[in-house]
């Protein structure tokens, strides 16, 4: 469990880059979330398929759900591997070069 603060302080340490949305805390690059603290306080990171296997085989866990839905790509980091500085500093790192290798989504324009 995470709070802002502690989600925002992860963000600032591993990746220098503001949090975003009031109600619903997320980092995007490009146009592209890729990280974000889910209503039940869980920090869940993005990555592509093949890290997500990886993560999942070597700390466990299962698909992030959101409001009835699988968010496709995303893992929650448990307590342990947020505690452990190396490997929440591997897995941050991951997610942040999966984000830069997303497509660039256009903008929208405001009306």
């Amino acid at each position: 469990m995470a709070t802002k603060d502690d989600y925002a302080a992860l963000a600032d340490k591993h990746w220098s880059l503001p949090i975003q949305g009031k109600a619903n805390p997320y980092t995007s690059m490009n146009g592209n979330m890729f990280s974000f603290l889910s209503k039940e306080s869980d920090i869940c990171l993005r990555l592509s398929s093949a890290n997500q296997s990886a993560y999942w085989q070597a700390h466990g866990g299962e698909p992030v759900t959101q409001y009835g839905s699988v968010m496709r790509g995303y893992v929650a980091p448990s307590d342990s591997v947020l505690d452990d500085a190396n490997l929440c500093a591997k897995w941050f790192t991951q997610c942040l070069e999966d984000a830069k290798a997303l497509p660039a989504k256009p903008t929208k324009k405001k009306r």
